[in-house]
């Protein structure tokens, strides 16, 4: 993808809408979620809200940009760990992983000064989305926590041309807090590969297995009835 070729955009992402601002755009768009498409944070009907971001996009008149999503405080769940040691943060972040009320999430840890602070969102909201504007052209930059933001903007609640223009202007530091987001295609294949990869090559042994088996049994049988002549 030619980033370059694309301005950039940013996208502040809620419980029940998102916001949209493009690079030297004087207003902010806003798409509300039906709970038809999206409730609390479950993605209800994935071709529904492809369908809505596209008419957004169309009676918007936006071209394909480069996006930034900044996740809201709304939709991410977060816990500072103290930093005893490392076996200790990792059984930790275990635990709040296993607490996420979602089976597929994203996850991403920030150290703080004493703390690590780690951040879950799901993975099916921010795929849904992601997937819906990369279908109409547009490229994900980044994906970060509002966290990422620093102090002075971090208490965001919704998106304003001047709060977007700084975060455009500070991108190259954003990404270094980007949530680590793969393809849906490779992600969704990898796993059924790797399981299906074992189940095969166990197969072909037992096979073999079984031909040598009967291949000396008829060995057997002939020996026998060549002894019993």
């Amino acid at each position: 993808m030619d980033f370059n070729a694309k301005k950039s955009a940013v996208l502040f992402l809620d419980r029940n809408r998102f916001d949209f601002y493009i690079d030297g755009a004087k207003n902010v768009l806003s798409l509300p979620f039906s709970e038809t498409i999206i409730n609390a944070m479950d993605v209800i009907n994935p071709q529904e809200l492809e369908n809505q971001i596209r008419a957004f996009v169309q009676q918007s008149g936006i071209n394909p940009a480069n996006i930034i999503i900044i996740l809201s405080p709304n939709v991410v769940f977060e816990k500072d760990i103290q930093a005893a040691d490392i076996q200790s943060v990792e059984h930790e972040i275990e635990k709040f992983k296993d607490s996420i009320p979602f089976e597929n999430i994203y996850t991403q840890s920030f150290p703080l000064q004493q703390n690590v602070r780690i951040v879950a969102v799901s993975r099916d909201l921010c795929d849904a989305i992601k997937n819906s504007f990369e279908k109409l052209g547009f490229s994900i930059d980044t994906i970060v926590s509002y966290f990422a933001l620093g102090p002075q903007i971090n208490n965001i609640q919704a998106l304003d041309p001047g709060t977007a223009a700084q975060i455009v202007k500070n991108l190259d530091t954003l990404r270094h807090y980007s949530f680590s987001i793969e393809k849906s295609i490779t992600n969704d294949q990898s796993p059924a590969v790797s399981k299906k990869s074992p189940q095969t090559s166990n197969k072909t042994p037992m096979r073999l297995y079984l031909m040598i088996g009967v291949f000396i049994l008829l060995l057997v049988i002939l020996a026998v009835l060549f002894l019993t002549r």
